[in-house]
């Protein structure tokens, strides 16, 4: 049987991690209004392609190997090290 401590740091990690989805999900959105404003359609579908991605809980899994993106991993940085030559939207 499951130690209660150990339910316990898991829901907390959870919530944690519901918390940092909410934040990440406002930060889209805001990126999504710029994109509109400026008119660059092209970022625009990207912002958006995540956000459909977040709403199907497949947001943060590459999407070329299934791995796991982490969660402290900039949407900027570096695609995963199994796909070098992969641009930041493919993941």
């Amino acid at each position: 049987m499951a130690d209660v401590r150990s339910v316990h740091t898991l829901l907390q990690r959870y919530d944690q991690h519901l918390a940092q989805l909410e934040k990440l999900r406002a930060l889209l959105h805001d990126r999504l209004g710029a994109a509109l404003s400026l008119g660059d359609h092209r970022r625009a579908a990207t912002v958006e392609a995540a956000l459909e991605r977040m709403d199907r809980g497949l947001y943060g899994v590459c999407r070329r190997c299934g791995a796991l993106i982490a969660f402290d991993t900039s949407p900027s940085a570096t695609p995963s090290l199994r796909w070098p030559s992969a641009r930041t939207e493919d993941v």
